[in-house]
């Protein structure tokens, strides 16, 4: 969870273009592009499960509700392995932080994108979703 945070201070922005992008599309657009550019293999499916996992903690969502048996009682936790896909979603988030930090101690032009609001959102750029949502009408059909 710290680490996620650690990304999304990097990558978050509130400026008049960023307006009703939430804070995950954020999170997982410019995570994406920021892996892709250091060539590190993290799929928007990686980002979204992580940032997830972050605000299922961050909101008190018990991670393990899941694990309930039909009885209600909360089976045994499982063990983690480097395999797991959470944990080497995990791992590779931690290696993103780790390789944006060193760029920006070693690359001034490169720290230079976190520097400000207006600099995160030009080097990263967040896609707006462009279909519309069908509207309803009185009568409940869809129309468009």
């Amino acid at each position: 969870m710290l680490v996620t945070s650690a990304i999304d201070a990097l990558v978050h922005v509130r400026t008049s273009t960023s307006k009703g992008l939430g804070t995950g599309k954020q999170f997982t657009d410019r995570t994406g592009q920021i892996a892709a550019e250091l060539a590190i293999p993290f799929t928007r499916e990686d980002a979204q499960e992580v940032w997830k996992h972050r605000s299922d903690i961050a909101h008190g969502r018990d991670p393990w509700e899941s694990r309930r048996n039909a009885k209600g009682d909360l089976q045994q936790s499982p063990e983690l392995t480097k395999n797991d896909p959470m944990v080497r979603r995990c791992l590779t988030s931690e290696q993103i932080l780790r390789s944006v930090i060193l760029k920006c101690l070693t690359d001034t032009e490169y720290a230079g994108r976190f520097e400000c609001d207006e600099c995160v959102e030009n080097a990263y750029p967040v896609t707006r979703a462009t279909a519309k949502k069908p509207r309803i009408n009185p009568g409940n059909q869809a129309s468009s």
